[in-house]
């Protein structure tokens, strides 16, 4: 333990004194009264408290989406070359203003054969004008109309008429009816209302023939084909396109006449005579040409 500096030198003094007056003094044993060493209190240092680092969440990857796998694009089929449409049965048309005739709801045609044995009643000939020789009426530029005759077409517009002089296509005298049209195919033709009797057979009779080319030269032979018929409406309307039509068979004459015949019962006190065809293409020309025509009273 570390004595007091302080007791030390108090005791020299003494001593000193002592020794000086050249007495003795008693040895007074010093009082080592230990100093009280400070007690060092250790104050620890506060540590803070660590605060809690917050765990991030992690967030969540997505996923990635999957990649469609392309599809692959079909090859192109090659189209084929359209084949030739064979030649139509002629079917008749239901409206007024269709251009051609329809495919579908094919109506059964009545028709009497022309081979039925019958017995005219009357050599007398109903029909008005009927080799054509008795002139026209020229009602526009398109339509110069053989009396008592009146022209008809599927499509509006689109038809010519005239008297055709040129001997190939004349049958007997010096004209027969021509109708035609360009790059069309239209059903066309002629109509004529007669008189008759109600309840009484009539045979129609006529001759007619086609041409249809893209060559439109005089003599130049046909390059498509025109279906025809003849008809009667035996209630005398003038809609050549009604289902109440008696059609003959039909045929496909072209470059040269052919007959055509049939028979029908009359409804009403008038009848219509019909005449008719229909191109298979659009040519250049599509013509039909009518010439001798005859109606008689007949019994079967």
């Amino acid at each position: 333990m570390k004595k007091s500096s302080g007791s030390l030198v108090i005791v020299l003094i003494v001593g000193w004194s002592i020794a000086c007056s050249g007495g003795a003094l008693p040895f007074v044993a010093p009082t080592d009264t230990p100093t009280a060493m400070p007690t060092l209190t250790y104050t620890p240092s506060i540590t803070p408290t660590p605060t809690d680092t917050p765990t991030a969440t992690p967030t969540r990857t997505p996923k990635p989406t999957r990649t469609p796998r392309p599809t692959s694009t079909p090859i192109p089929t090659r189209t084929p070359r359209p084949t030739k449409t064979p030649t139509p049965t002629d079917t008749p048309i239901t409206t007024a203003t269709s251009t051609n005739e329809p495919a579908t709801a094919t109506p059964t045609w009545t028709h009497t054969p022309a081979t039925q044995a019958v017995t005219p009643l009357s050599q007398d000939n109903l029909i008005s004008n009927p080799s054509f020789e008795d002139g026209s009426n020229k009602e526009t530029a398109d339509l110069i109309v053989p009396f008592g005759w009146r022209p008809w077409s599927s499509c509006s517009g689109t038809i010519h008429t005239e008297l055709e002089p040129h001997p190939p296509h004349v049958r007997t005298g010096s004209f027969a009816a021509r109708v035609w049209q360009s790059y069309n195919t239209c059903v066309m033709g002629f109509y004529q209302q007669v008189t008759v009797t109600p309840g009484k057979d009539y045979q129609l009779t006529a001759y007619g023939f086609s041409w249809s080319t893209g060559h439109p030269v005089v003599g130049s032979p046909s390059e498509a084909n025109i279906t025809m018929r003849i008809g009667i409406e035996p209630n005398g309307g003038t809609d050549p396109l009604a289902n109440s039509v008696v059609w003959s068979d039909a045929k496909i004459a072209m470059d040269a006449y052919d007959s055509f015949s049939l028979i029908a019962t009359a409804h009403h006190d008038v009848i219509t005579v019909i005449l008719r065809s229909v191109p298979d293409w659009g040519m250049a020309r599509n013509d039909t040409f009518w010439d001798d025509i005859s109606l008689l009273m007949v019994q079967r």
